[in-house]
């Protein structure tokens, strides 16, 4: 759905006339905000399969490599990694999903999380040796492009033996719908619940029996759209393997 469109769906909802614009009127955009905050505890809820995108991330022996996420091409392209990406979890193993593809090496490294590149390597100051590719660390990019991924990747150890092709997934939630024409990624049926039920809460009035089905609806919407997707993802392993 267009953003546009769900913002008359939460209208209808809340028995106002529909809009021609999402910036038609100061009350259509707020329903729109209340659109977008919706969309982002959505986006937030699950690693939606229409959200996952991979990078390639090459590393060159004896050479250290390190690469900004928001100068990576991902998989599908046309697209970019923004703002909120993250990092994609192997929900059968519980770890990162990054994977050296090269070939008669495939394997699944480990992650490192550190907060920021003041501390990045302070666990690894001493360790300046070249190695068996190991890890991959995140720390932050100081100076992402506007809108887009912080994200850094360093390989660990700083240098390593061997060159090899890493393929690592990331969850790629939207950036805000700003257009009446957007078009909503994830399943629009939990958004649309859950904003009405945000303009149920702005308004003050409809409390209640009201509220408490509006609030169902909107969880039990999420937990169907879970269901399907992760239906989905499971499919799609088994024809894979």
């Amino acid at each position: 759905m267009t953003y546009k469109e769900l913002v008359n769906a939460v209208l209808t909802r809340l028995r106002e006339d529909q809009t021609n614009s999402v910036a038609q009127t100061p009350y259509s955009l707020l329903v729109g905000a209340f659109v977008n905050d919706a969309k982002r505890v959505i986006e937030d809820s699950w690693q939606w399969r229409v959200l996952t995108n991979y990078a390639v991330f090459n590393v060159a022996a004896n050479v250290q490599t390190t690469m900004d996420l928001d100068n990576a091409v991902p998989v599908p392209q046309g697209t970019s990694f923004w703002e909120r990406a993250r990092p994609c979890i192997d929900l059968e193993t519980n770890l990162p999903m990054i994977y050296v593809v090269t070939d008669d090496k495939e394997r699944q490294l480990g992650l490192i999380s550190t907060a920021t590149d003041r501390v990045s390597r302070a666990s690894f100051a001493n360790d300046s040796t070249s190695g068996y590719l190991d890890s991959i660390y995140i720390t932050m990019n100081p100076a992402p492009a506007t809108g887009c991924s912080n994200i850094r990747l360093s390989t660990y150890p700083d240098v390593t033996d061997a060159t090899e092709t890493i393929h690592m997934y990331f969850v790629n939630p939207q950036n805000d719908l700003l257009s009446d024409t957007d078009v909503l990624l994830i399943p629009h049926a939990p958004v649309i619940q859950l904003a009405y039920l945000y303009c149920l809460y702005e308004r003050g009035e409809e409390l209640g029996e009201v509220l408490t089905l509006t609030s169902n609806k909107a969880e039990g919407a999420l937990a169907d759209a879970i269901m399907f997707d992760s239906g989905m993802s499971a499919e799609l392993r088994l024809q894979v393997n």
